[in-house]
């Protein structure tokens, strides 16, 4: 039996909403140091937009970054090793530019990995309309991609654990298991659909004496 690597985990941080002056030095920042690198038009597109999006003016001339390299500048610049935390204004700006990137570049070809990770982050800072929205919005534009069955697994889990809606989760895992009925994650959901309303300590338990039957 697989054991779903999320359940267990508990997100901490509660979100409270970066000041528009926050958001605007967070693009600003997370663009200056590529004032004069080279940039791509992809890229020039997405910073438009982002531009547009968060209300900065944060902008950048050259023609030859890629639309990746700056979500991987912002993203590796959201984490605070000080608090173990994310920076909330870093990571609000991650997922508006993940967003961003793939309203400009819907044929992106790792469109659905940047809304899956903007999906996780929204989900870490406890925006679970935010990460609801983008999950569908993978299942629904990209439904061949990997990542949609993975999405509509991670949507009924976290009306499972996040918002405890059991009937949607029920509705939503059965969706992912007849469509996906061998996905990685068909064992965890078939668990989960078995056991709704458990709490995370009791499912907990249950897991430990399956392990402990496996190893038997």
């Amino acid at each position: 039996m697989k054991i779903f690597p999320y359940l267990f985990l508990l997100s901490l941080l509660v979100a409270c909403g970066p000041s528009v002056t926050e958001r605007k030095a967070a693009v600003d920042t997370a663009f200056a140091e590529y004032q004069k690198q080279p940039s791509d038009s992809s890229a020039q597109t997405l910073l438009i937009t982002l531009d547009e999006y968060s209300k900065s003016k944060a902008k950048i001339e050259d023609k030859n970054i890629t639309a990746d390299t700056i979500l991987k500048y912002i993203a590796l610049n959201m984490f605070n090793d000080s608090t173990f935390r994310l920076n909330e204004p870093r990571a609000r700006l991650y997922i508006d530019a993940c967003e961003a990137a793939v309203k400009a570049e819907p044929a992106l070809a790792k469109a659905p990995e940047y809304l899956h990770h903007a999906a996780e982050t929204a989900r870490t800072l406890r925006d679970i309309p935010k990460a609801i929205e983008l999950y569908d919005w993978i299942t629904v534009t990209y439904p061949a991609h990997p990542r949609a069955a993975t999405s509509l697994f991670l949507k009924a889990f976290t009306y499972d654990n996040d918002l405890k809606d059991f009937d949607k989760a029920g509705e939503y895992y059965k969706e992912y298991l007849s469509k996906y009925p061998n996905d990685e994650f068909s064992e965890s959901a078939k668990f989960l659909l078995d056991n709704l309303g458990k709490s995370e300590e009791e499912l907990k338990k249950m897991l430990e004496e399956k392990a402990k039957e496996n190893v038997q």
